[in-house]
């Protein structure tokens, strides 16, 4: 007995949708939470404790990267980020980074940070940052 083709057509784009939901689902990159607590140590690395708060970060994105030489896998992610200024902070004073520094800490460029005022950023302050953050796959992590 032959299949209505309707039957089928709708079978067909089903079982599509399946495999789709099945590979989103199944995605091993970095989650939000990963890359908030990647973009927090590096902030707390390079500057006080105190000097900024992390407001908001939003994961955008990601995508793979060329395998590190031990062969391991390694992606990046994108992030929009809001961090706010705890204390006055000069990015062109001698004891402090820079600004493409300061960039280049959240994986931007320049251009990828805004807010950051030349004269100095004072304690409420606010930047916004479009960075990115490299993952290595060790392990099943």
């Amino acid at each position: 007995m032959a299949m209505n083709p309707a039957i089928r057509y709708l079978a067909r784009i089903l079982s599509g949708l399946a495999l789709f939901v099945l590979l989103v689902g199944c995605s091993d990159a970095p989650n939000e939470a990963q890359v908030t607590q990647v973009v927090e140590e590096r902030l707390a690395t390079a500057f006080e404790p105190g000097t900024f708060s992390l407001e908001s970060l939003r994961r955008l994105g990601s995508g793979p990267l060329a395998n590190t030489a031990e062969g391991k896998a390694t992606r990046i992610v994108y992030y929009n980020a809001v961090l706010t200024f705890e204390r006055d902070l000069d990015f062109s004073s001698w004891e402090t980074l820079n600004v493409a520094a300061f960039a280049n800490l959240l994986g931007a460029t320049e251009q990828g940070v805004s807010g950051l005022a030349q004269n100095g950023n004072h304690k409420g302050d606010r930047i916004r940052a479009h960075g990115t953050a490299s993952f290595v796959r060790d392990g099943d992590g």
